[in-house]
Formats: C-alpha cells, sequence, structure tokens
C-alpha cells in the first residue's frame, strides 16, 4: 500500500497489517523498508490517538503507578501531601486530594493536574462508574474477542461489554487484579480500559485450555527450566514449550495486543490460583519469543506468591528501579545464556555469526537467543539481521495471527 493518511477503519487495518508485517521482517536501519515502517507507524499512531483515545486514569491509581515507576514508599509522599496519616487516608480512598495537594504532587511526581483532580473511585469491585464507551469495542471485535456486528455495537456499548466480562467464571477477577496486586511495565500512560479488556481474554483464553494438571511450584528449577530451553532448537520449539508448561498446570496463552497497549507479556493467576503465562507475539522473531516466555515464568517463580497476582509487561522498556523486573531479566538471562559461559566468549566479545553458532550449539540452544543478547547487550540492532529468527513465531499460532484480522 501507498503511505498515505489515515482516514478510514479500512485505511488503519491496512495499514496496521503492514506495520506488523514491516516489523517481522526488522529491516535494516535507514533500508526503504525501515523508512516506510517509521512512516506508517507514526501514521498510525495519530490515527490512535484520535479514535482510540486513551482516558485519564483513577488518580489514586496514577500515583501509585507512578510509586512504582521510581520505587517510592508510602512515607516519600508526606511532603505532597502532609503526614504519614494523611497519605494513609489518600492512597486508601479515604481522603480527597486537596488542591494543594494535586498542586505539590503534581510538581514533585510529574503527574498532571487534570489527572489528579478526577474524583477516585472508592469501589471494591471496579470503578464506581464505568465509561462504557472508553472499551475498544471495535477493535476487540476485530479481534475475534466479541462475535458481532457493527449495526449491533450502536446504542448496545454496555449490554456487549457486560457479556464479554461475564464469560469468566469468576468476573470479578479482572478488577480483582487492577489493584494493588496489579505491576504494569510501561514507559506511557496505561489505557486502563484496554488493559481490563485484555486481562479479561487472557482469564477466557486460559480457561479455553482447559489445564488439567495440577501446579506445582517445585517444579520450576534450574533443571526444568533448561529443558524448556533447549526446546527452542526444535523447529516447532513454541508448540512444544507450550505443550510442556500446560502438561505442568501452567497455562500459556496467546492474545494479541490491542491499540495504544504495546504489550510483550504477562504472568498472573487466575481466582482457581492456576499460574497464566501470556504472550501477545507483537515481535515475531525467535529471540523475543524465548526471552519474553522466560521473563514471564521468572514472574510465576519469584513473584506471583509475593503480594502481587499480575505482571503486565512491555519488555522494551528499562526499568532501573524496578526489583522484580530487574530480577526477572537477570534470571531469565542467565538462563538462557548462563552468565559463566557469555562473559569474555567470542560470542559476546567477536559477535560474529560464527561465534554466534559454535556459543548455541555448545548450550544446545536456538542461535538467535545468542544473537538478541549479542544485539541487546551492544544495543546496535544492525548486526546479526538474519539471526533473530524473524517471521518463525507466529507461523506456529495461526489460529491467532493471520496477515488480516478475524
Amino acid at each position: 500500500m501507498n503511505a498515505k493518511v489515515i482516514k478510514t477503519e479500512e485505511d488503519y487495518e491496512t495499514a496496521l497489517g503492514e506495520v506488523e508485517r514491516l516489523v517481522a521482517l526488522d529491516p535494516e536501519p535507514n533500508s526503504p523498508e525501515a523508512d516506510r515502517l517509521e512512516l506508517l507507524a507514526t501514521l498510525v499512531e495519530s490515527y490512535e490517538a484520535n479514535e482510540f483515545p486513551i482516558p485519564n486514569p483513577d488518580p489514586i491509581d496514577a500515583i501509585l503507578f507512578r510509586m512504582e515507576q521510581q520505587g517510592l514508599k508510602q512515607r516519600d509522599l508526606i511532603p505532597y501531601i502532609g503526614s504519614k496519616s494523611k497519605v494513609s487516608e489518600v492512597l486508601g480512598r479515604k481522603r480527597p486530594l486537596t488542591l494543594p495537594m494535586v498542586r505539590a504532587i503534581g510538581d514533585g511526581l510529574g503527574i498532571p493536574a487534570d489527572v489528579l483532580i478526577k474524583p477516585a473511585s472508592t469501589s471494591e469491585t471496579g470503578p464506581v462508574e464505568e465509561d462504557w464507551a472508553a472499551y475498544p469495542l471495535s477493535a476487540m471485535v476485530k479481534l475475534g474477542w466479541i462475535k458481532t456486528s457493527p449495526q449491533e455495537i450502536h446504542g448496545n456499548r454496555e449490554k456487549i461489554i457486560r457479556a464479554y466480562f461475564s464469560r469468566l467464571e469468576h468476573s470479578g477477577e479482572v478488577y480483582a487484579l487492577y489493584k494493588t496486586s496489579f505491576q504494569h511495565r510501561g514507559g506511557r500512560t496505561m489505557d486502563t480500559y484496554a488493559i481490563r479488556a485484555w486481562i479479561a481474554q487472557v482469564l477466557i483464553s486460559a480457561e479455553s485450555r482447559n489445564i488439567s494438571a495440577k501446579f506445582d511450584p517445585a517444579i520450576l528449577k534450574k533443571d526444568f527450566l533448561t529443558k524448556l530451553i533447549r526446546l527452542s532448537r526444535s523447529e516447532d520449539g513454541p508448540i512444544r514449550a507450550r505443550q510442556l508448561l500446560e502438561d505442568n498446570g501452567i497455562a500459556c496463552v496467546i492474545v494479541r495486543h490491542l491499540p495504544r497497549t504495546r504489550l510483550d507479556g504477562a504472568a498472573m493467576l487466575n481466582g482457581q490460583d492456576i499460574p497464566i503465562v501470556a504472550l501477545t507475539l507483537r515481535y515475531d522473531r525467535t529471540d523475543n519469543f524465548w526471552f519474553t516466555l522466560i521473563h514471564e515464568l521468572m514472574h510465576v517463580w519469584l513473584h506471583l506468591n509475593e503480594g502481587y497476582s499480575a505482571f503486565i509487561d512491555d519488555l522494551d522498556i528499562d526499568l532501573p528501579a524496578n526489583p522484580t523486573e530487574l530480577e526477572a531479566d537477570h534470571i531469565a538471562s542467565d538462563l538462557l545464556i548462563p552468565r559463566e559461559t557469555w562473559q569474555g566468549n567470542d560470542a559476546q566479545v567477536l559477535g560474529t555469526p560464527e561465534a554466534v553458532s559454535r556459543l548455541a550449539g555448545e548450550l544446545g540452544i536456538h542461535p538467535a537467543i545468542i544473537a538478541g543478547a549479542v544485539r541487546k547487550e551492544r544495543r546496535n540492532y544492525q548486526m546479526l539481521h538474519n539471526m533473530v529468527g524473524s517471521g518463525q513465531v507466529r507461523k506456529f499460532f495461526s489460529e491467532y495471527y493471520t496477515d488480516q484480522e478475524n
């Protein structure tokens, strides 16, 4: 398609499909394909900004999110709110934010005033007033999550969205995951409604997998994880990996991300405490698949039983102040390529295709994993372009990823 201003949903869908195709190709920087990708991505983002505007988040959720990003404790808010007890009451939604608090928090934490002056939610199960128009219903229909026609949507948004959430055996799960147990790794303001809809689809998809094996946390040890990673050598490694996880009581689902979410994966527990690993496959590359999978498994292993019940990740974002994400990153990296083997190895030092292939053979893993580590460490995504397995993952999950939306 010729790059042009996006004016209709049809234009948008065509442009989005082309963006995904070009991303999967992982074009060389400054190549015609890379320039075309940059232009189309800009056009898509402009259309999304107008058609899928992100509503302001709940002010307390915004404060908690910024605290998590910056590694702040409640005591760090005393200069903005006034006292330890006031901080506790504000975060507990028992005291409203005053204008001086709004100004101080806005200046100190960089949260816009129009977010902070919005009335905070006080319900134990969800927002006091649900904005049904804020859910990206058209995108959910296009992805096949909801079966309806454009004609039926008009005037029936609330009914359709309620029916969508009612498909969950425990309909309160999505809101429960949105309390203090929810952690989001991302560099953009999150679209609360799109993330909620995505979480619901993850839970619905996990239920449909009908996992019968009981999960034993003790299974997540180095031997099991090494066995899992070595499946990457198989041509159908992603399928085998999902089967191995589900044989051991961990649901593994593929759920495409919605506009304005830009997610890679998630780890969460459902209402029956069954662990779920969700992947979006927004990057159709072998190296990305395996790092995201192991990163989310680290959350299952290390963090889901430490007061958190959901981790939602944009792995493009580096968050050095976030201890749980740092831990998941570091241990996942060490499991994929042991640190003692990596440091000083020819693959790390030279970064040549020959050295990458040699180390992959020694470790019994796919060369894309080594190539991805070299590119990330050097922050040079031009090198080893043909070794990261572009276009080699989504083909195994064609029921979720096709050239056109369902």
